[in-house]
């Protein structure tokens, strides 16, 4: 088996630039195949980890820099105007459902569930209901929404 060496113009290819890593290298008659490519893998690999090696680091360090000395400019925690919006219709959206299902006790419950990300058992245990019932409530809310919402969303 016979790999061909390219040159570096010509390596990169759509799938990315390893076979500019490629060399010629001849299997051995007495050499098992899959080991001898297992064996060529890993040295290309140990190749190319030295070679980045070499390369600038890119990593932090404890203080806040980047290993070339510069500050690393960090991205503020502040929501920008488009996190707010999007904050501000979900809180609508669910001021809207919890107006809807005000006077029922056992949806708000599993609506609540249901917000902090419960399921089955947790969910029936926190809405104080058995399978039947839970089943029964949800039936319930999803018949609501669908007639207060025909198409699928909120306005």
């Amino acid at each position: 088996m016979c790999f061909k060496r390219r040159s570096r113009a010509s390596a990169t290819t759509s799938s990315g630039n390893w076979s500019a890593y490629l060399v010629t290298r001849k299997c051995p008659r007495n050499t098992v195949v899959i080991a001898f490519l297992a064996e060529t893998m890993r040295s290309l690999a140990s190749h190319r980890r030295k070679r980045l090696e070499r390369q600038v680091s890119l990593t932090i360090s404890d203080d806040g820099h980047e290993a070339g000395g510069r500050e690393r400019d960090w991205p503020s925690g502040d929501p920008n105007a488009e996190e707010q919006l999007i904050a501000k219709k979900a809180v609508d959206v669910m001021s809207a459902i919890h107006d809807i299902f005000n006077e029922d006790e056992s949806a708000m419950l599993v609506l609540r569930g249901w917000a902090e990300g419960m399921r089955g058992k947790d969910l029936r245990h926190f809405a104080s209901v058995d399978q039947a019932g839970l089943d029964y409530v949800i039936k319930r809310i999803r018949r609501v929404m669908t007639k207060r919402y025909p198409k699928g969303r909120m306005p």
